[in-house]
């Protein structure tokens, strides 16, 4: 059941050729790897159930997916292939080459644009499926009162002849996913809750409150607007779990309820449906976890692995793993693959580090439509309006680049969470990265404690450890007080390599591995320890790349106008209460058209503006017509 390194070579290099592209001996010898790791997964001989294989991106990852099943399936016995993959249209063209060369429907797709979705009887009698990341995790069960995502429904993992041996996750899962309620959940879910609900049934009852008292404590703390700490437990041990599973059911029997709550949540990307707030409610008061205010917002914030004991037979192909310190808390569960490490040239690739541009989210997705355009005007001549280039920012920027998309006409954009994979820009040669990715606010403890609880359920014993020297070996075990600022950074680095390998450097040209010249724009915002980082990542990812550090960019600050100084500073002051729109006006002494601008800002909730006032309580209401009373309301 397993398919010979040198045939596979031999095969990739006759796909390579017809592809157009050339390859060297540590390519081959990255090929014979990748075989060899698989033929070990399916037959059982690993140092560890999960293998990491961090072959370079452009080195034929996909390609050698297709080549090697279409070798496997030669095989008088098929041990059964499951391949988890990031994109749908990845997933589409990967089936389609596996069935082509093996002049039979030997592989199946498995996503939610399928015209006819396939019946669980097909997937037990496929050999091979390919599924999407988000179809893999939803395979899984998260029910309401489970303490962490436990278990698959062998949907995926078992076939007609039993355990799928060989199971790939091209471009890796995230290893660890968040789980969050905040103050605002608790409220609407206490306004769901009818009257004789409460007057029936207050024994029951006793557990949502005692969470909803906790919350109004937190709030009522106002000395910071920031904070961040471990939770103790005690503060729920009057919490059962079984009262908020039954109050959940209780709420979903409530046709209009559920149909409001649905509503009302419709924009919240994790938090969509009565079932999964009480599902996170449950997880986060029978988990370790943490407390986290951000402005207004009080969460309590745990997390859990996102990954099953059914992985036993697992290759992981994530190109910059190395560069996650995630990995490290898989403990004894994973190990990294030794791979050639020459087998790409970066030589042709330069990267232009410019100094003086803020990068951040919330200072980015405050600056004017003007301001991005400045931006992109300050690269001139290298960015010119003809040029055809790739841009890739936050997500919140790209809602705001209107103006300069219709200066820079050929401006291709791309935003962080959605560019990992992607190779529709591998004709363009030039990437500027506007903005710097940081990672989702979950603590490195707190991560660490997901794996932890993870062990213990599946019998690994916890010894987290990250790799620093591949070629021998070592590993030093992890310190959380001094690693949470690399753990962090690592996924910014991947990140950033992730998109600079989106455009023509990703592709092998010649046969040092090299690739077609081309530019990267990195806009920093200082010369700290983040950049310091990423660079140095850079260097270790993309061998002999050339780094110019240049000169800082004159790029106007992001800041607010006198005229929106002074309505702030009129508020600092105020007690909590309602102000008439025609009286801050007279009492600042502003002129009709300047306060006019500063309110229309201020119905931008990007703006900067906006931010400061609702940071301060303060919130704008506007009314139209003859009687109309707009004005400004402070609550805090």
């Amino acid at each position: 059941m397993s398919v010979d390194p040198e045939h596979f070579v031999s095969a990739m290099q006759r796909r390579w050729l017809a592809l157009g592209l050339i390859a060297n001996t540590p390519l081959e010898n990255g090929w014979r790897v990748f075989a060899e790791t698989m033929n070990a997964q399916i037959a059982g001989d690993n140092p560890t159930p999960w293998r990491v294989l961090a072959l370079p991106t452009g080195s034929g990852k996909t390609v050698g997916l297709a080549s090697y099943c279409e070798l496997l399936v030669q095989n008088s016995v098929n041990p059964g292939v499951l391949i988890v993959s990031r994109f749908i249209d990845e997933i589409d063209k990967l089936v389609l080459k596996i069935n082509e060369a093996t002049t039979a429907t030997t592989a199946l797709a498995i996503h939610t644009k399928l015209e006819e979705y396939p019946s669980q009887e097909k997937i037990q009698a496929s050999s091979i499926i390919v599924t999407t990341h988000a179809g893999y995790m939803n395979s899984l069960n998260h029910a309401v009162g489970a303490s962490a995502r436990t278990g698959s429904s062998n949907r995926y993992t078992q076939w007609q002849f039993g355990k799928r041996k060989l199971i790939v996750i091209d471009e890796a899962l995230d290893l660890i996913e968040d789980i969050k309620i905040d103050n605002h959940n608790i409220r609407l879910l206490s306004a769901l809750i009818p009257s004789n609900i409460r007057r029936n049934y207050p024994e029951r009852l006793h557990s949502f409150d005692v969470i909803a008292t906790q919350f109004s404590k937190w709030e009522s703390n106002e000395s910071r607007k920031h904070a961040s700490f471990p939770i103790d437990r005690k503060i729920w041990d009057e919490v059962k779990v079984d009262d908020l599973i039954w109050l959940c059911k209780e709420l979903l029997a409530l046709p209009l309820g559920t149909m409001y709550l649905a509503s009302s949540l419709a924009n919240r990307s994790t938090l969509n449906t009565c079932q999964q707030l009480f599902a996170a409610l449950c997880n986060v008061i029978s988990s370790p976890s943490w407390y986290s205010k951000k402005m207004t917002t009080h969460s309590v914030i745990t997390a859990y692995a996102a990954i099953t004991p059914e992985l036993d037979s697992a290759v992981i192909l994530d190109a910059t793993a190395r560069q996650q310190l995630a990995y490290s808390a898989l403990g004894e569960l994973a190990s990294f693959v030794k791979v050639p490490r020459d087998i790409r040239d970066y030589s042709k690739l330069t990267i232009h580090v410019l100094y003086g541009v803020p990068n951040s989210d919330d200072k980015l997705s405050s600056a004017s439509p003007e301001q991005h355009l400045e931006v992109l005007q300050s690269l001139n001549p290298s960015i010119n309006k003809n040029k055809r280039f790739l841009l890739c920012t936050h997500k919140s920027v790209t809602k705001q680049l209107a103006l300069a998309k219709s200066v820079f006409k050929n401006m291709k954009t791309a935003y962080w969470g959605n560019i990992d994979g992607k190779n529709q820009w591998a004709d363009l040669n030039t990437i500027v990265v506007y903005g710097l990715p940081r990672p989702n606010p979950t603590n490195l403890k707190l991560s660490l404690s997901a794996f932890e609880a993870w062990h213990e359920r599946h019998n690994f014993r916890f010894n987290p450890q990250e790799e620093y020297d591949e070629q021998t070996g070592g590993a030093r075990a992890l310190d959380t007080e001094i690693e949470q600022v690399e753990y962090d950074n690592g996924f910014s680095i991947a990140s950033v390599i992730q998109a600079i390998n989106r455009i023509a450097c990703r592709k092998i040209v010649d046969g040092e591995g090299g690739c077609a010249p081309c530019a990267v724009y990195l806009l920093f915002y200082r010369d700290d320890a983040l950049q310091q980082a990423i660079l140095e990542g850079i260097r270790q990812e993309m061998p002999k790349v050339t780094i110019i550090e240049n000169e800082p960019l004159t790029i106007k600050e992001i800041r607010l106008t006198g005229t929106e100084e002074t309505l702030i500073n009129y508020f600092i002051s105020l007690p909590v209460g309602e102000y008439p729109y025609k009286c801050v006006r007279l009492a600042t002494k502003l002129k009709d058209a300047s306060f006019d601008r500063a309110i229309k800002t201020l119905k931008d909730e990007n703006s900067l503006l906006y931010k400061k006032l609702t940071g301060l309580g303060v919130s704008y209401i506007s009314e139209r017509g003859r009687h109309s009373n707009s004005r400004f309301v402070k609550t805090a």
